[in-house]
């Protein structure tokens, strides 16, 4: 190519031309599709980026969002399995969970101290130091 103007430049820098290799069959369906719809090659290419672009985008958002969900979820109910404190109903029987910092929980809290709840260690160390 001989010497180019500005303008000339700046257009080839700020559209690049793409070069591809493509099967006969995948040429011969860009061709179909350009003589049906009317549009140039590039034109064409424009609306598949888009198109997938957007397919992808929306794709990935909804993979993350499941995802996420997902794993909220099984830590959510790992930590329920692994902390949460249940108690059988006197009347059905059907698990109670207690609540942190609730009325019951104090009770519960209260009743405990009362029974000298604690550390088996502890319990060693203040029952040795008592007699």
């Amino acid at each position: 190519m001989g010497k180019l103007y500005p303008s000339q430049e700046k257009y080839l820098a700020e559209n690049p031309a793409i070069t591809c290799r493509v099967k006969k069959e995948e040429k011969e369906k860009i061709d179909r599709l350009v003589e049906i719809t009317g549009k140039s090659i590039s034109q064409i290419i424009r609306e598949i980026l888009f198109y997938a672009e957007k397919e992808y985008s929306d794709v990935y958002k909804k993979g993350f969002e499941e995802g996420h969900d997902e794993g909220f979820n099984e830590a959510y109910n790992k930590g329920k399995m692994d902390w949460q404190i249940k108690i059988p109903c006197n009347y059905c029987e059907e698990d109670l969970y207690l609540v942190p910092n609730s009325d019951w929980h104090e009770l519960i809290k209260d009743y405990l101290k009362k029974c000298i709840w604690g550390h088996k260690d502890c319990h060693e160390k203040y029952f040795q130091s008592t007699y």
